[in-house]
């Protein structure tokens, strides 16, 4: 199966959920192209389904064809394994895909996740939009030494991520497992959870009443960590070769997400005010770095 046509063979996936659908109550389906192969020759409606949706896995597509593929898919009953699959093929196509497309592709993969997967989907979509936010950061810097216009702005990126954002929040408040499910990931991450897109998709998921207080002590609990690693590192350099502890500079992290939520992040302002009384409270009673949590805190507010 090739899907790398431009145009043909999506048109004509628009029919395949409906298809598979009624399918799926058949008790035999003849599959003659498999007899010459020795392979097998009768499946049940629920076995041609996942048939067919392994042939879609390791058929090659063409990246234009993305955000109609998860259209399609999303709809098509199939199994855990089956689905997985699929979800990882799209995940790779990401960084294919045309940029203008990306909030749209989110959004699909995002209804997509009601099949199961969540953790890897939110792993995946942080992990393309903090990557990307690194590189579009470093040719801009290169690209201002050189004194040329970027191709890609950090402001596009910042309302292209905005964007994307929206269409998270918007289905957390249809799937609160999605956002449960966001706030476990975020505190696994340790560390790498401080980064400029990952903090501001928290912050925004604190609007949700629901999440609010879950995200606050996430955020709070999640940066003491992160200060404790790097006060070990501080007083005993030996130890990181021994254990690897990833330090963080808050500070410039912390004011990158300040300076966006005047640039297009203008949703997450509550939740940075917030957030920045509780560091003013935490700096208050802090025994290490007082003077960080008040700047900090200071800065949110």
């Amino acid at each position: 199966m090739n899907l790398k046509n431009k145009g043909k063979n999506v048109h004509t996936l628009q029919v395949l959920p409906r298809c598979l659908s009624l399918l799926q109550g058949a008790t035999q389906i003849e599959n003659p192209d498999m007899k010459s192969l020795g392979g097998q020759e009768l499946f049940t409606g629920p076995e041609f389904v996942d048939f067919v949706c392994n042939k879609i896995t390791t058929a090659k597509w063409n990246p234009d064809h993305l955000l109609e593929m998860a259209t399609v898919l999303r709809d098509v009953t199939m199994g855990d394994t089956q689905s997985r699959g699929l979800l990882r093929k799209m995940l790779r196509q990401i960084g294919n895909a045309d940029m203008e497309q990306l909030p749209a592709i989110v959004h699909q993969l995002l209804l997509f996740a009601k099949k199961g997967h969540a953790q890897l989907l939110l792993r995946g979509i942080l992990s393309y939009f903090n990557r990307l936010d690194e590189k579009i950061r470093a040719e801009a810097a290169r690209e201002h030494e050189a004194e040329i216009q970027p191709a890609f702005s950090l402001r596009a990126l910042r309302q292209l991520q905005e964007s994307v954002i929206f269409h998270f929040n918007f289905a957390i408040k249809q799937d609160h497992d999605l956002g449960a499910a966001f706030i476990k990931l975020f505190r696994a991450l340790g560390a790498a959870a401080f980064r400029p897109f990952t903090l501001s998709l928290v912050l925004s998921v604190a609007r949700t009443h629901r999440f609010e207080d879950k995200v606050m002590d996430a955020l709070r609990t999640s940066l003491l960590a992160v200060l404790k690693d790097s006060a070990i590192s501080e007083r005993a350099e030996w130890l990181t070769s021994v254990h690897r502890l990833r330090v963080v500079d808050l500070e410039t992290v912390f004011n990158e997400v300040i300076d966006s939520s005047t640039a297009g992040w203008e949703h997450i302002t509550q939740s940075l005010v917030q957030f920045g009384v509780i560091l003013m409270d935490l700096g208050s009673r802090a025994i290490g770095k007082p003077s960080l949590f008040i700047y900090l805190g200071f800065s949110w507010l």
